[in-house]
């Protein structure tokens, strides 16, 4: 498991869920994102988040370079 935080609010209203993300407040206050299987990212609104499922500390760094990327294509970094 490998915590870490972004330091930077994040919204997820943009991003359609499906099954790779999903963000249901109502539910559970953090989107939850399946993208790099068989890693999971719990990522929380005030930019805390964990990814669980990792083998090596080398995957815990390219999907945080993946995950960094794809909050900035969807424009959840506020």
């Amino acid at each position: 498991m490998f915590h870490f935080h972004l330091k930077r609010r994040l919204t997820f209203k943009q991003i359609p869920c499906g099954k790779d993300f999903s963000f249901e407040p109502e539910l559970f206050p953090a989107a939850l994102i399946s993208k790099w299987s068989p890693c999971h990212v719990t990522l929380f609104p005030n930019g805390k988040a964990m990814l669980t499922g990792l083998k090596s500390r080398e995957d815990a760094l390219h999907i945080l370079d993946a995950l960094i990327a794809f909050l900035h294509h969807n424009d959840c970094i506020c």
